[in-house]
């Protein structure tokens, strides 16, 4: 632990001036170099990402919780920050994409600097200074004047040589009042794979050793090319300012009424959680746990059945298409969850989890048989790509919620499903792509598997719809 205790919720929030400038490396490495000093430190992700949460949690031990202004009403944005970062050292805040990107071009709704002032953070941009010099200065220039965001400094990524560096520095010296905290050169140590849907998760490195060497090889290069105490400096002296009565009441009734709240103490959860299947927000795992669930992970790749005593099953998202040799060889776990689904029990799947559900999944030309829940196959190719938000009603009651309820989601997967014999829906969605003609979560039995991924602070009574199921 420092000497020097870090003030209540001194944070900083890393932007971007665009996708692939560096920010989710940048990120990590200023995590990992505080983690080294002893600082307890509060990782959040703008966006609905699960990726790079999984390596702030991987990184600082705590787990990440992302921050969307699409999905989350302005009140929950504030008290999920203010809950999970007041007994932290320091928090960072990594954004999503450029700084203004959101649903669309017409409304800060879904963008960086929508939380950014939400919460009233000071942000350092992230700039890919590949082949730039002057005109470096211009991007930092225009993206402080669109809306005169609160931009306390500038990292420069991807930099060439010391020259480079100089004449960097010098243009935003001479044509803006930004100052330039660092830069960080070219450097193969920063490399982390990547796939169609962003890096790889964390969860899928080959091996604990692997990510720890990964790790320590970002952290060293930022330590060379950061000053990480001045970062923390600037973290306490424009800590956030957000102070609501209301929201610190509500958070200090929620912790007391927790105890009352948890009428489900005896009801298990089964959560697939392995390489294949690591898509989940953290805060939906806190709702269902709050309301006294109990959550035990179980791998479709590994484990030979279900947890014994299992009430329901949670079967997120992820890349089973790169498993599935593992995931079709293991028929005892797939009977397992077909006789749990055929007993009547609930069974909720997104994306990936709707994948397994189906009767097969297609990839590269082998077809690979799963769950067999439904009717139907999975194709997975670039072709099918979608990535958007979604937001529609449901039509038919299910294990989340009754006809009528309005909810926001958002999709993002390369699939298709196939030659499906089913027809009960659940979802119409107004916008988004879903299963077919914008219907989505298919729905036998006490089963409810869609494409649409749902965030539960969005609507805080689709857990508690779910455990009153189990």
């Amino acid at each position: 632990m420092p000497k020097e205790k870090a003030k209540k919720n001194p944070s900083i929030l890393l932007s971007g001036g665009r996708s692939t400038s560096g920010k989710t490396v940048t990120t990590i490495g200023i995590m990992a170099a505080l983690k080294k000093r002893g600082y307890d430190v509060q990782g959040f992700k703008v966006g609905l990402d699960y990726i790079d949460p999984s390596y702030h949690k991987f990184i600082t031990g705590n787990p990440s919780y992302n921050l969307d202004g699409y999905l989350m009403e302005e009140e929950s944005i504030k008290k999920q920050f203010i809950e999970k970062s007041q007994n932290s050292d320091i928090s960072i805040i990594e954004g999503v994409r450029g700084l203004y990107e959101g649903i669309n071009i017409n409304t800060d709704i879904g963008s960086t600097y929508q939380i950014s002032q939400i919460l009233d953070l000071p942000i350092i941009l992230i700039i890919d200074a590949r082949s730039i010099t002057k005109t470096a200065a211009a991007i930092v220039k225009g993206i402080k004047n669109l809306k005169k965001p609160d931009i306390i400094g500038v990292i420069f990524n991807k930099t060439g040589s010391k020259r480079h560096e100089e004449k960097l520095e010098k243009s935003v010296e001479k044509y803006t009042d930004i100052k330039v905290l660092g830069t960080i050169p070219r450097d193969e140590r920063l490399d982390i794979e990547m796939r169609h849907l962003g890096l790889v998760p964390a969860k899928e490195m080959d091996s604990l050793k692997k990510i720890q060497e990964k790790i320590k090889d970002i952290r060293r290069v930022m330590e060379e090319n950061l000053d990480i105490k001045h970062l923390v400096k600037i973290a306490r002296r424009y800590k956030s300012s957000i102070k609501n009565k209301k929201i610190s009441e509500q958070i200090h009734k929620d912790s007391r009424n927790k105890k009352q709240e948890k009428n489900f103490e005896n009801k298990k959860i089964a959560l697939a959680y392995d390489k294949a299947f690591n898509f989940y927000y953290q805060a939906n795992i806190d709702l269902l746990e709050n309301l006294g669930a109990k959550i035990e992970k179980f791998s479709p790749i590994k484990d030979k059945n279900i947890p014994s005593g299992t009430d329901g099953i949670y079967i997120g998202g992820g890349y089973p298409e790169l498993f599935l040799n593992e995931l079709e060889d293991n028929e005892s776990m797939k009977q397992s969850i077909y006789d749990f689904y055929q007993s009547n029990k609930p069974i909720y799947g997104e994306c990936g989890g709707l994948m397994y559900l189906m009767n097969s999944i297609n990839y590269r030309d082998r077809e690979s048989n799963m769950v067999g829940v439904f009717n139907g196959k999975a194709a997975v190719g670039d072709k099918y790509r979608v990535v958007g938000y979604t937001n529609g009603g449901i039509i038919r009651d299910n294990i989340l919620g009754k006809k009528g309820i309005r909810f926001r989601g958002h999709e993002f997967h390369h699939s298709k499903i196939k030659k499906l014999e089913e027809s009960n829906f659940a979802f119409k969605l107004d916008r988004g792509r879903g299963i077919k003609q914008n219907l989505d979560g298919l729905i036998k039995k006490n089963v409810l598997a869609c494409y649409t991924h749902l965030h539960f602070l969005s609507h805080e009574n689709f857990p508690k719809k779910f455990v009153k199921n189990l």
